[in-house]
């Protein structure tokens, strides 16, 4: 079945502040894109990367936020809100935590996206108006409402969305929130997008079909298709195949498949900015080669999910490692360089938040009293910096040479 609300689409975090950790250290590489990687992102891999403080941040500012999380949208900063069944999206200035505007809404905010000059955030509610996921089209500048759809955010293009609800995918126009494609099935699975924005490709537990969005359907394969991404002039797709999982290369243009290769049962794929892909499992994690779908190598990394992210001319994977499980669990960032997958570069502990900046990894250890929240250099793990929030550090976000960081009842800025 598709997934049912933001929960379901990261990886079966059950809130919205687990979503949010997820979302913080997931968001930093395009896992459907075509070969550069930024033409078209599903939402879990999608978060403009801004600039991290230079030198010794210290605190600049406090924002009251009841239950309040935080993101960025490249350098634009927002503290969402929920209280007594309503939900609040601000907007601050990060320089000085003022806020810019609110937008009151029926949902918290788990995510925004830029998507051709219009804020596109989505997000869920318990009970009342707010309950089930719904995702808005703001005015940026002014938080103006421009559209509203029900379901969850999934896939951004170029000059579209999609948009998950209760068994049915719709291609909205961020710009307009005209309703391109919709379909509705009993066991859709999962979709995407082309790199050019014209094609959506549906995954269902029987099929993947590629339709153009003026409704026509260009091929159609057999398939239980669980995920799809689109590699230059490829669509990749995971199926379930008794017990493991298939990964097979299908070509874009007619759907006709160029390989086919065996991965394990829980494996999800995503791509590199260059192109290449990325087969991750709680056994091991793999970089593939597009063309061929072999292996070029596994990476040296324990964790069970991960991203890429660029440092100057350098790829890194970063990956995400659990040591425990349940309230105060601990865990590992692990960071790998891809120019030399077989080899674990550096790795930081960390159970809170992690967030990326230009070169930057940003760590979040909760285990303690106070958050910790230290910066370390990407490429060679040198820590930068290190700041201390009580009753923080579960949520952070970087824009514009802050780091603003969830504390309990408060959005601490540190410049």
């Amino acid at each position: 079945m598709l997934p049912r609300g933001p929960v379901a689409l990261l990886a079966g975090a059950s809130a919205v502040l687990v979503i949010l950790l997820v979302v913080a250290l997931v968001l930093l590489v395009s896992s459907s894109g075509g070969g550069g990687g930024d033409a078209i992102r599903e939402l879990e891999v999608q978060r403009s990367l801004s600039d991290a403080p230079d030198g010794q941040p210290k605190e600049a500012w406090r924002f009251r936020a009841e239950e309040g999380s935080v993101f960025n949208v490249g350098d634009l900063l927002f503290a969402a809100e929920f209280e007594e069944g309503a939900g609040r999206l601000n907007r601050l200035n990060p320089g000085t935590g003022q806020r810019l505007w609110q937008a009151n809404l029926d949902v918290t905010p788990a995510v925004g996206v830029d998507v051709g000059g219009t804020l596109v955030v989505s997000g869920g509610g318990a009970g009342g108006a707010g309950e089930g996921t719904t995702t808005y089209g703001l005015d940026p500048k002014t938080g103006q409402q421009r559209w509203r759809v029900d379901g969850f955010l999934r896939v951004v293009g170029l000059r579209h969305v999609i948009v998950v609800d209760e068994g049915s995918i719709s291609v909205v126009d961020a710009r307009s929130g005209a309703t391109k494609v919709r379909t509705s099935e009993d066991d859709l699975t999962s979709a995407a997008l082309s790199a050019d924005d014209t094609t959506v490709y549906v995954g269902s537990d029987r099929s993947v079909a590629a339709r153009k969005l003026d409704g026509s359907v260009r091929w159609t394969v057999s398939a239980r298709a669980r995920q799809i991404v689109v590699v230059g002039d490829l669509v990749v797709i995971a199926e379930d195949d008794g017990g493991r999982v298939r990964i097979r290369g299908l070509s874009a243009r007619d759907g006709k498949e160029r390989w086919s290769q065996s991965a394990d049962s829980a494996a999800r794929i995503s791509s590199t900015f260059d192109g290449r892909l990325l087969s991750i499992s709680e056994r091991r994690a793999e970089v593939l080669d597009p063309a061929k779908g072999t292996s070029i190598g596994s990476i040296a990394s324990r964790a069970s999910e991960g991203v890429v992210q660029r440092a100057g001319a350098k790829e890194l994977f970063v990956g995400r490692r659990a040591r425990s499980s349940g309230p105060g669990s601990q865990g590992d960032v692990e960071v790998v360089d891809l120019a030399e997958p077989g080899n674990l570069a550096w790795s930081a502990s960390g159970s809170g938040c992690v967030d990326g900046a230009r070169g930057v990894v940003i760590v979040g250890d909760t285990s303690r009293d106070a958050g910790r929240v230290t910066a370390y250099r990407a490429g060679d793990g040198r820590r930068l910096w290190e700041v201390t929030v009580r009753d923080g550090g579960f949520d952070c976000a970087v824009a514009a040479g802050t780091l603003a960081v969830a504390a309990d009842g408060d959005v601490v800025g540190f410049r």
